[in-house]
């Protein structure tokens, strides 16, 4: 297969409650819809914010090196487990109804890992699946040649599971995922050109990867997660939305 055009977008058909119709792959990352979006806007990256003062009549953000900055409103993206571990802080403190909901929400994590390989070993497919992993590690497979054009799998691991692999160095990491795989192909299973993973729960920007509703969530905690504060303090983010939280988690 040869390799598609870099930038072209990769279509899949969805259906689902209230997901029906095309949707699609950015080969090349989805940072692409971030740096379209951003064109002619004044972005700082690598500003580490560490409070939110929302005292006065606006808003100062301060970050750890690079100063304050000031504004009349200020819309919140933080991730929920980053709220939740309490490294932003707020004053005055945040309303109790929100501080309680970020405390019942859960953050859990989902995992990826992509090899690419020399040459495809594997069954022309979509899926790879194999029963009895150890704690379902390496279950799924998914052959991505369709979207990215070279010979790459990708498997997909959460909850305890990730947070196990994550304990991981790369090395470690690919040795058991590459055992996985052969206990299906054999010795035909050839070495890795190249690998990437994702590890969200040891990311200190983000501590994890999509909110769920953890024992003891209410139902009115995402509304109250994304009520203003005042007029001046707003919040967004997946954890946020009653309707569309944790995006779809496809490779």
């Amino acid at each position: 297969m040869g390799r598609r055009p870099r930038g072209t977008l990769a279509r899949v058909h969805v259906r689902g409650p209230g997901l029906h119709g095309p949707r699609g792959r950015l080969p090349q990352g989805y940072d692409r819809l971030a740096a379209h979006l951003a064109q002619g806007l004044d972005v700082r990256l690598g500003h580490h914010v560490t409070h939110v003062d929302h005292s006065g009549p606006g808003v100062r953000v301060h970050t750890a090196g690079h100063g304050t900055f000031t504004a009349d409103r200020v819309l919140l993206t933080l991730p929920l487990g980053v709220l939740k571990a309490g490294t932003v802080t707020f004053a005055p403190a945040l309303p109790a109804p929100k501080r309680h909901a970020i405390e019942r929400l859960g953050m859990g994590v989902y995992d990826k890992l992509y090899l690419r390989f020399p040459e495809a070993f594997w069954d022309d497919t979509d899926l790879i699946r194999q029963e009895g992993t150890r704690h379902g590690a390496f279950a799924n497979w998914f052959d991505l040649r369709r979207v990215l054009g070279v010979p790459v799998l990708a498997t997909l691991a959460g909850g305890p599971v990730a947070r196990r692999l994550e304990t991981l160095d790369d090395a470690a990491l690919v040795r058991e995922a590459l055992a996985s795989l052969r206990g299906i192909y054999g010795d035909a299973v050839t070495e890795p050109v190249a690998h990437r993973r994702t590890r969200w729960a040891a990311d200190p920007h983000a501590r994890g990867s999509y909110s769920f509703p953890a024992v003891g969530t209410l139902p009115g905690d995402r509304p109250a997660l994304a009520a203003p504060v005042g007029d001046r303090l707003h919040f967004a983010g997946e954890a946020t939305t009653g309707d569309f939280p944790a995006p779809s988690t496809a490779p």
